[in-house]
């Protein structure tokens, strides 16, 4: 099965622990065959890594260690951060940087980062924001891919999550604009036992004509670069994927699930 990775940080996130040579050769140690490496793009002026991504830097790092890891193909991609009160800033910046794949994610709600604590609080609250926020990214056309669907289940008990029906209008924008979904692994990681989105949430996307899926580790330290990326990818066929994509210059390229 030829295997992919297609959300992994370095150090030039800020929450990222390794380099991109460490992500490189654990890569090839893991049997990887290409990875696109999505370092985060902020637009939150609260945030302290606001605008902190030094973008020609960036792009000449990964281009740089095509050169040293000539077995392995590395993308240039990104992960945006998407806030609805800022999506012309974020449409400005997705136009003029020049990436191989651009993922959209939500993490702010109402000007706030999702965090355990605000999960906790505000259960209710958080899941109906966090789903208007991802139906505005799916609807602006801006993006591959939208990472981690569901996202605020990794911080709140079983017992807060939300029906499966609640995401019909993310999805239902997710087809319309061709916008695609991560399978993302790092629910297994965490200890959820599933990835972000689950597996009846890719079974909607699939079933209103939703073709385009990503798989990604979400790693933020290069020993997390792979993992559990076979396991995404079943789930995909299980959910009646019989491809998935990677991108070159936002252009998709398709590889047979085998």
């Amino acid at each position: 099965m030829s295997l992919s990775d297609y959300h992994i940080h370095s150090t030039f996130s800020a929450d990222g622990c390794d380099s991109i040579d460490q992500i490189c050769e654990q890569a090839i140690n893991t049997g990887l065959e290409e990875i696109c490496i999505t370092d985060h793009f902020d637009f939150e002026p609260e945030d302290l890594v606001y605008h902190q991504l030094d973008v020609k830097q960036y792009i000449a790092a990964i281009q740089s260690a095509r050169s040293r890891y000539p077995s392995l193909s590395i993308r240039v991609g990104g992960e945006f951060c998407y806030q609805s009160s800022r999506r012309h800033e974020i449409a400005e910046k997705v136009r003029t940087t020049p990436l191989d794949f651009v993922l959209g994610s939500v993490h702010y709600v109402d000007g706030r980062l999702l965090l355990p604590s605000q999960c906790a609080a505000s259960p209710v609250r958080v899941w109906a924001r966090y789903i208007e926020e991802a139906t505005s990214l799916a609807g602006a056309g801006l993006f591959d891919v939208m990472a981690h669907l569901d996202l605020p289940k990794r911080y709140m008990p079983a017992s807060c999550r939300v029906e499966p029906e609640a995401f019909v209008p993310v999805l239902q924008n997710l087809v319309e604009t061709g916008t695609g979904i991560e399978i993302n692994a790092s629910g297994f990681r965490s200890g959820l036992g599933e990835p972000l989105p689950s597996l009846a949430l890719l079974k909607m996307y699939r079933s209103m004509g939703g073709e385009v899926v990503t798989v990604g580790s979400d790693a933020h330290r290069a020993i997390h670069v792979g993992s559990h990326i076979k396991d995404c990818l079943e789930l995909a066929k299980a959910a009646g994927f019989t491809h998935y994509a990677r991108f070159v210059e936002r252009r998709i390229q398709w590889v047979k699930i085998d």
